[in-house]
């Protein structure tokens, strides 16, 4: 979405973000990488976020589509690292009323974000696993859509509306990502949902892109809102809490590692249901 809202004073400070090489162990042939993007929200930020690109090549919509053991190096040196990371694209429907936000359709592109404490001048190089997926999924049968965003002051409230599907859903985390002029990524975060987490067809409901993100130059912001069947809204990932005082990107960091764990759980419960003797037998 583009609507030249920005405010036109903002700056691309080079200092705030960069391109990094990354060396990838084992490979794939349905999933074309792109390069990867580092930044930070502030010079005085202590934490670094990541943007690697990422796009289903085959003919089949892949979900639980993940990167292992990403590490971050300076000088020759590991400054820091995490286990996994899941894709963030489209649902996908995984069988027994499971959707997962880990999928990528035929042609569609997502990234892998992530959020690490780590000194951001300091980190030169990257590395990571990249295995095939071999989960399948199919559409869900309702989508949101984002229709477009307001600024206001130093937020942007972004209209998504419910525009397929008869059954009503339970939204989830939702992430917004801004691009500047030439498409490329300046940072990520979380936005505010609703306090409605149950949408039907035909009904908007408006998320929140806060501060820091403004004080950065961007043109395009997307979104992407997790969803599940209504019967499962007890699984939506809690809203951050901070305490008073806290580094809100503590708090962002907290967000991400329980949406990934949650993924992670999908996972696990995905292989059980294809494992098990009825579904042997089907």
């Amino acid at each position: 979405m583009s609507n030249g809202d920005f405010p036109a004073a903002t700056i691309d400070d080079p200092s705030l973000r960069k391109v990094i090489p990354y060396a990838v162990n084992g490979e794939s042939e349905r999933l074309d990488l792109g390069p990867m993007t580092v930044s930070r929200n502030s010079t005085t930020s202590g934490f670094m976020r990541t943007h690697l690109p990422v796009t289903n090549i085959s003919d089949t919509q892949w979900c639980f589509i993940q990167i292992e053991e990403l590490a971050f190096s300076g000088g020759g040196i590991e400054l820091a690292n995490s286990d996994f990371d899941f894709v963030q694209g489209s649902v996908g429907n995984i069988g027994n009323g499971l959707y997962t936000s880990t999928c990528l359709a035929p042609g569609e592109s997502g990234y892998f974000f992530e959020i690490t404490e780590v000194d951001f001048e300091s980190v030169n190089e990257a590395s990571f696993t990249l295995e095939e997926p071999d989960s399948i999924g199919i559409p869900p049968g309702q989508s949101l859509l984002p229709t477009g965003y307001e600024v206001e002051g130093s937020d942007a409230d972004i209209t998504v509306e419910h525009v397929e599907g008869e059954e009503p859903i339970a939204v989830d985390s939702s992430l917004w990502l801004l691009l500047d002029a030439s498409g490329e990524p300046v940072s990520w975060g979380f936005a505010d949902e609703p306090e409605e987490t149950l949408t039907s067809q035909g009904d908007t409901n408006t998320y929140r892109a806060s501060a820091p993100f403004l004080e950065q130059v961007g043109s395009t912001l997307c979104l992407w809102v997790d969803f599940s069947p209504a019967t499962r809204r007890g699984e939506v990932v809690p809203r951050a809490a901070c305490l008073t005082g806290q580094d809100p990107e503590v708090c962002e960091k907290r967000r991400l590692d329980a949406r990934t764990a949650k993924s992670a759980e999908q996972k696990d419960a995905r292989s059980r249901d294809a494992s098990s003797p009825s579904s042997l037998e089907g």
